[in-house]
């Protein structure tokens, strides 16, 4: 987990909610109660080389490449300020590309988890538009052969071109509506679903919504034709459906 909630440029607005509110909501769900092996910077500001640094270090460290812990599942969560054109903003201003940081995860450069499910989870905004005026603090200024992406599911939690509120809304309500709901197989379709009338219900639910895309508080991409069966621990497992494509990944052991 990659959180930057402290900037040392002028132009961007320090963002409490990331350390006090979101590293915690997602600790709690992933490695309390999930039991995930949870990997996050330990001081609120990082700096561009400090964020490049940190994730080769979590792959050496992990030996991700080879996979020697025999993980069987890979979450990445990103918080902080973002731009147009998938950038997070590091502390001192400058951009990195979030479809840079998982493409090093892909098939290509990690064939140790071709077969695995791969989930990103990305709270920054994607441009400059806002759905309603409300004074908040913002997180922004098929092939028959497969792709070099398959096996990634990603979750943004606004749509592309819109400013998200430093609110904490997404990692809230994902800890509420999984913790509550995962051991009885619940599918994972439906708790997106549930997460973004959640999020609706909430006052300022308008900052996750996208008025061209009024039915979904999510931008969420399938990259996924893999099939994986596995045992598991307490029950948990993902389903997820996207049109004619069907997964089912049940997690026992990921970082």
């Amino acid at each position: 987990m990659v959180a930057i909630s402290e900037y040392d440029n002028t132009t961007w607005s320090d963002l409490p909610n990331v350390k006090e509110k979101d590293v915690t909501n997602f600790k709690q769900l992933f490695e309390q109660e999930l039991k995930y092996e949870v990997v996050c910077n330990s001081v609120p500001k990082m700096t561009k080389q400090d964020i490049q640094s940190f994730l080769a270090k979590l792959v050496v460290n992990h030996d991700l490449h080879e996979n020697k812990n025999k993980y069987d599942g890979l979450i990445i969560i990103i918080c902080g300020h973002g731009e147009d054109g998938n950038m997070l903003v590091s502390s001192d201003g400058k951009q990195v590309s979030i479809d840079k940081i998982r493409s090093t995860f892909n098939c290509n450069e990690m064939e140790s988890f071709k077969d695995l499910p791969k989930i990103f989870i990305i709270d920054t905004c994607r441009g400059e538009n806002i759905p309603k005026a409300y004074e908040f603090k913002m997180r922004g200024n098929e092939t028959s052969w497969g792709h070099q992406d398959d096996g990634f599911l990603i979750i943004w939690s606004t749509t592309k071109g819109h400013k998200v509120a430093d609110l904490s809304l997404l990692s809230k309500s994902m800890k509420k509506i999984v913790k509550s709901k995962y051991e009885s197989g619940y599918p994972f379709k439906q708790m997106l679903q549930d997460i973004r009338t959640d999020i609706r219900n909430t006052k300022s639910g308008e900052f996750t919504k996208s008025s061209k895309c009024n039915n979904s508080i999510f931008a969420i991409r399938f990259d996924c034709k893999i099939f994986l069966k596995k045992s598991y621990a307490k029950n948990l497992s993902w389903n997820m459906l996207n049109n004619s494509t069907k997964m089912k990944y049940p997690i026992n052991n990921g970082v």
